[in-house]
């Protein structure tokens, strides 16, 4: 990447277009000569060339491959999550991390909802009544407050929620059993700016 000008807007900032089409914008600016990269042995204390697998940052940044830029990724198929590499990557000219349905680790964090049928029939008459509500895209986090909520009975009569109850909703942890809940409501967590940058 080189920089083919160095401009200033009227709200005072700089900007530099880059050699690959993107674009700097800075409130100032900085101008150098050059530089050496320091050698990291030099600082034992880091142990760069004493153990394995320490790295300097350059190095770390020459192991990065820029994938929009490799002939044999078609991002247009369904198997990429592109919402997910779209929100880790720097703007729309680098991207480096890839998911999609081969990504393991997505897979292994695959959550599932399982309901009791038969409470469900005894509520509603309809043990299948569910799966037609998912299926016709209706299922919704208000429907599930609804439905937690009707299912809810104070068994023993103490007018108090213990564990003798017969509640609507239940989970093995709290964190965990939020994500699957938190990620398919779509929330935005990246702005951007109109260059494509977080």
């Amino acid at each position: 990447m080189e920089p083919r000008k160095i401009e200033k807007n009227k709200e005072g900032k700089f900007l530099v277009p880059l050699s690959d089409g993107s674009l700097l914008e800075g409130d100032s600016l900085l101008v150098s000569t050059g530089f050496k990269i320091f050698d990291a042995r030099r600082k034992e204390e880091y142990g760069y060339g004493i153990y394995e697998n320490v790295i300097t940052s350059v190095e770390l940044e020459n192991m990065f491959y820029n994938v929009l830029e490799g002939k044999y990724f078609d991002f247009t198929q369904p198997w990429w999550y592109d919402d997910f590499m779209s929100d880790v990557s720097i703007n729309s000219n680098y991207q480096f991390m890839l998911g999609g349905d081969y990504f393991i680790d997505i897979l292994r964090c695959s959550h599932c909802l399982f309901y009791n049928k038969s409470l469900y029939e005894k509520m509603y008459g309809d043990s299948d009544g569910l799966y037609d509500i998912v299926l016709a895209g209706d299922w919704t986090l208000e429907k599930l407050n609804r439905v937690m909520e009707e299912s809810y009975l104070d068994l023993n009569g103490n007018g108090e929620k213990d564990i003798d109850d017969q509640f609507g909703y239940v989970s093995f942890e709290i964190w965990g059993s939020m994500i699957p809940f938190l990620i398919s409501s779509d929330p935005n967590y990246i702005d951007r700016d109109d260059h494509g940058y977080p």
